[in-house]
């Protein structure tokens, strides 16, 4: 539930135990983004504090004198004044829950200070606010809730008449000639009871029972040149360079110094100890690897500036660490992933958006320039977020092997965008060097008619015969 101002409500954590303040940063990041915000202890509206941790009693002792309301965490009830008790173990809805019982604790004061704020004086005509429609995914089994009327605006005298009282009739006109009056129509049905058979018969979508059911990333609709500036940022600007001197002259990555490097090292851990893995970073977003179930859970938007720079940008120390969710966590994160699809990707699809974003139109400083590749399989387009030109790319690479210069070059389009599928394809496995063992041929042209009359005739042309 959001703050009437439209804000999550301002939160200070406590004495906490580390299992739990796992769960709790795990729940911001996802729908706790809607309902909490992790501030200092001075601009907090309330706190959070773990009373099965030692000590956590006494530090609460010492805050008495605060009139901050608080959320308490224990496995045993607790009662104590201006307080909320959440049992343990901590699940989405008893934190969703609290969360509403918290706002009837909050000072009244604030609340009172933003009416008297927002509220316009009796000369100034007040322009409604448009409020967008959340279109956020609801994880944590969270629904969407209808809009409430604001109690902070103070509508106009034309407005609230507009609300409450009915248009004037026309009848305060001069009277036209008269006319035939209308019969009232019947209150008929609003679609018609007979199918017309000239109009295809709409499909009604199937309900989706299945969390497993995650499509490619779902890339907002954009303009031609909102377009182009993701091309850029997936595929970069880097001008063609001559092979001969392409060694000196183009620009190289080294995915070491990015979070691509990162997630593909707790991929492989995770897939050796069979287990889902997370990547925390100290903006409390996160990522969930799934390898067992070939699925990623990301709390950023893959699609956002915010993320093209995480994974553009050198990483910097300490910014991620890795964690190993225990048995007891498992429960929580899975509840996410299966309510939140939005953030939920098939793993090839968030690899290869890394990638590009890594990348951006280069090459890793290791590859050869100068060896021949083939395609072994195709990436699944239906999935993965598209590039200029990648399936006329994919079509060449399989049909022959070639570097990437020399696909560049069959297709005539920018090499940045071979670099760029190349790069990406590699990081899924589906590039593998051409060793030569099957020789590729060229389509032969249709044999000619070599017959009796046909040699007989070139040679009185004076063409030679054999």
């Amino acid at each position: 539930m959001l703050n009437s101002s439209g804000n999550p409500l301002r939160i200070a954590l406590l004495s906490i135990s580390p299992h739990n303040r796992a769960i709790l940063e795990f729940f911001f990041a996802g729908a706790g983004k809607q309902l909490f915000k992790v501030t200092s202890l001075a601009d907090a509206e309330t706190l959070i504090i773990d009373f099965d941790h030692p000590g956590a009693d006494l530090e609460w002792q010492q805050r008495t004198e605060t009139t901050k309301p608080g959320i308490v965490l224990s496995v045993r009830e607790v009662q104590l004044p201006n307080t909320i008790w959440v049992p343990k173990p901590l699940t989405s809805q008893a934190l969703t829950k609290a969360a509403e019982q918290i706002r009837s604790l909050l000072p009244q004061g604030g609340l009172i200070g933003a009416e008297k704020e927002y509220t316009p004086t009796a000369t100034t005509p007040v322009q409604t606010p448009t409020v967008k429609p959340n279109t956020a995914a609801h994880p944590f089994g969270l629904g969407q809730r209808k809009p409430r009327p604001s109690l902070l605006l103070d509508f106009g005298k034309d407005d609230s008449d507009t609300l409450t009282k009915a248009k004037p009739t026309l009848a305060e006109k001069p009277p036209l000639p008269a006319a035939p009056k209308e019969l009232p129509k019947p209150n008929l049905p609003s679609k018609s009871l007979v199918r017309d058979t000239t109009k295809p018969t709409p499909l009604e979508e199937p309900v989706d029972n299945s969390f497993l059911n995650f499509g490619a990333i779902a890339s907002p609709e954009q303009n031609q040149e909102q377009q182009e500036q993701r091309w850029k940022l997936l595929c970069g600007t880097q001008a063609d360079v001559n092979p001969a001197n392409a060694q000196t002259a183009m620009q190289r990555f080294t995915p070491d110094n990015y979070l691509l490097k990162i997630v593909l090292n707790a991929l492989q851990q995770a897939k050796q100890a069979g287990t889902a893995i997370q990547l925390k970073f100290d903006t409390y977003d996160q990522i969930l690897l799934l390898p067992h179930l070939n699925l990623a859970y990301c709390s950023f938007d893959l699609n956002s500036d915010k993320f093209a720079t995480l994974c553009n940008t050198p990483i910097q120390a300490g910014k991620v660490h890795l964690h190993t969710p225990t048995a007891a966590e498992l429960p929580t994160l899975e509840q996410t992933y299966r309510a939140d699809k939005q953030h939920t990707h098939n793993l090839e699809s968030i690899l290869w958006t890394v990638t590009l974003l890594a990348s951006h139109g280069r090459l890793n400083r290791d590859v050869n320039i100068s060896q021949r590749w083939v395609l072994k399989h195709w990436p699944n387009l239906t999935r993965v977020e598209n590039i200029p030109h990648v399936m006329r790319i994919a079509a060449a690479w399989q049909q022959r092997p070639g570097t990437v210069f020399d696909v560049a070059q069959w297709l005539d389009i920018p090499q940045r965008q071979v670099f760029a599928f190349f790069t990406a394809a590699s990081v899924l496995g589906l590039m593998a060097m051409d060793e030569g063992k099957v020789e590729y041929q060229e389509k032969e042209a249709p044999k000619k008619n070599r017959g009796l009359f046909s040699r007989l005739l070139k040679r009185l042309l004076g063409g030679g015969g054999n």
